[in-house]
């Protein structure tokens, strides 16, 4: 592994960024903070530390026959059933655009999906 230990990774209210050389286990890193990667040794996530992770082949995760409103559809619940136009429509997906198949949208608009 290319570190052995983190010290702080982020301060309380502060950003921080984490930033190298191509193929130095950015992601992997990430992924482990995220609990989606395995790893030896421990991890400690401080106090009302919330993590998170957004991936990188978002593409992969969504169906790419389904249709824009398919996606979102899918995935609401109770009230928010009712309002997946809306919804999609603050992410500017309107009128016959939400119709669109995942395998058609730019990178962008498939990172708004997910």
């Amino acid at each position: 592994m290319w570190c052995s230990k983190i010290l702080t990774l982020a301060s309380s209210g502060v950003k921080k960024s984490l930033s190298s050389e191509k193929r130095r286990g950015k992601s992997t890193l990430t992924r482990i903070l995220a609990g989606k990667e395995d790893y030896e040794g421990s991890l400690t996530i401080g106090y009302n530390v919330c993590t998170g992770f957004f991936s990188q082949n978002v593409a992969d995760l969504l169906d790419s026959n389904d249709t824009v409103f398919d996606v979102i559809d899918k995935a609401a619940t109770g009230d928010m059933r009712t309002k997946v136009r809306s919804l999609l429509g603050a992410f500017l997906f309107s009128g016959d655009s939400v119709y669109k198949k995942v395998k058609v949208l730019s990178e962008a608009k498939s990172h708004a999906l997910h």
